[in-house]
């Protein structure tokens, strides 16, 4: 039971400050107002494909790496994160970067697409 407790515990709270912990590991800056085009095409594209459109958007930071990489975090749909990479912005394709972004949202069951 004390290790069920504890398992269990520790599991949500590491879910609960899940956002806060990606946001710090790589340095992502949320959109507040986007700065130039990649963070704008980000801004709509996210916008434009919510379902529903009334839906709560998840946060989209972006962070300083030449890797290609997206990730999804969050405890629910509402509050959900999914930060992208310059690098995913500088090297993919437009409809590339669409399909990364789509993947991250369909396969997280914190966020909506």
């Amino acid at each position: 039971m004390f290790a069920a407790v504890f398992g269990f515990g520790g599991a949500f709270i590491s879910l609960a400050i899940s956002k806060w912990s990606a946001k710090m590991a790589v340095g992502a800056q949320v959109i507040e107002s986007p700065r130039n085009s990649a963070e704008y095409w980000l801004v709509d594209t996210v916008s434009a494909r919510r379902r529903p459109p009334a839906s709560a958007c998840p946060r989209w930071p972006i962070y300083d790496s030449p890797e290609v990489n997206a990730f999804a975090t969050g405890m629910s749909r509402n509050n959900a994160l999914v930060a992208v990479s310059t690098g995913l912005l500088e090297r993919m394709t437009r409809e590339e970067a669409e399909a990364v972004l789509g993947h991250e949202v369909r396969t997280s069951p914190t966020a909506t697409w």
